[in-house]
């Protein structure tokens, strides 16, 4: 239940945010993005219809509501409404235009395919978009117009792109890189990578933090600085001066420590045979499940002191 609900209140926020930024602008029948990232949230609609289209006449029910909710919250609200914010402040009126008009197209799109499992609220919203007296449920299915979409090509790239985004996160995470600082990046790697950072450096920068970019050829090594690797290449985020190295290190081990002992409670709890014998199951699976999530950040956490030491 706490799980639908928060559900709800993002479909209702990501509604929110629409609204406030499209005010006076009606659904579009059809639309001709020109920017990589509009075309790419048009693209991931078709795939999603596609799917939605597929799972339903299979009736596999759980799948297809599965794959909406992906759809709606990891690829909608956490990456197209990021990126969407930083179009909108384009100086470019044309590319401003063309953003509002893909988030209500967009969302007009996404409430038509929900509406099956999330009556109510995608019927409130779709008043709302279209005026007090739309009815949802007469509306007519999204499918066939969103066809002409469809590009794997740019989902693809698009992915390529998020994953840059996603692994300077992770990296500012593990190395505690504190998150109002905008950091340096250095971009190792073929031309393919350089041409992608260039092409959405806009929404990189804003995403990830970074205050600016140098390119390097793939054999490039970057002294003092922590690296993740991405398609094509590798980035590079010098951490002398940004974190303190040292007490990084330290408090990383320090806990790595702690988890260790831990550890080897569960372990030779594990392998005491009258345990085993005599625990209830659900007791002996929620033990092994302890071990297993403390081997993964014991591993994690190896990983930061790997990255922290290499920028010393």
């Amino acid at each position: 239940i706490a799980g639908d609900r928060a559900f709800m209140n993002k479909i209702w926020n990501a509604a929110r945010f629409v609204f406030m930024n499209t005010e006076g602008i009606a659904p579009p029948e059809t639309l001709a993005a020109r920017h990589p990232v509009n075309r790419w949230i048009l693209a991931e609609l078709a795939r999603a219809a596609e799917e939605l289209d597929r799972t339903l006449d299979a009736y596999r029910f759980h799948e297809a509501a599965g794959g909406l909710y992906r759809f709606v919250w990891r690829v909608f609200c956490d990456w197209y409404l990021e990126a969407a914010k930083v179009l909108l402040r384009s100086e470019d009126a044309e590319l401003v235009r063309e953003t509002k008009q893909t988030l209500v197209f967009a969302l007009d799109a996404w409430l038509r395919l929900l509406h099956p499992f999330c009556p109510f609220i995608t019927e409130a919203i779709f008043a709302e978009l279209h005026g007090k007296d739309a009815m949802l449920a007469g509306a007519a299915w999204p499918t066939e117009r969103l066809v002409s979409y469809a590009d794997e090509a740019l989902r693809a790239e698009m992915a390529k792109v998020f994953e840059i985004v996603e692994e300077i996160r992770s990296l500012r995470g593990e190395t505690r890189i504190p998150p109002g600082v905008r950091i340096a990046a250095v971009a190792a790697g073929s031309p393919a990578l350089h041409e992608r950072i260039r092409a959405h450096e806009a929404i990189i920068n804003t995403l990830a933090r970074v205050e600016g970019w140098r390119f390097a050829p793939e054999a490039h090594e970057e002294a003092q600085a922590a690296v993740v690797t991405v398609h094509d290449g590798r980035i590079y985020v010098p951490l002398r001066g940004v974190v303190d190295l040292d007490a990084e290190i330290a408090r990383a081990n320090k806990r790595k420590a702690k988890l260790m002992q831990a550890l080897a409670r569960c372990e030779k709890k594990l392998a005491n045979p009258a345990f085993r014998a005599n625990a209830p199951q659900h007791v002996i699976a929620d033990t092994e499940e302890e071990a297993e999530s403390l081997r993964r950040e014991i591993a994690a956490l190896e990983q930061t002191i790997a990255r922290l030491s290499q920028a010393r």
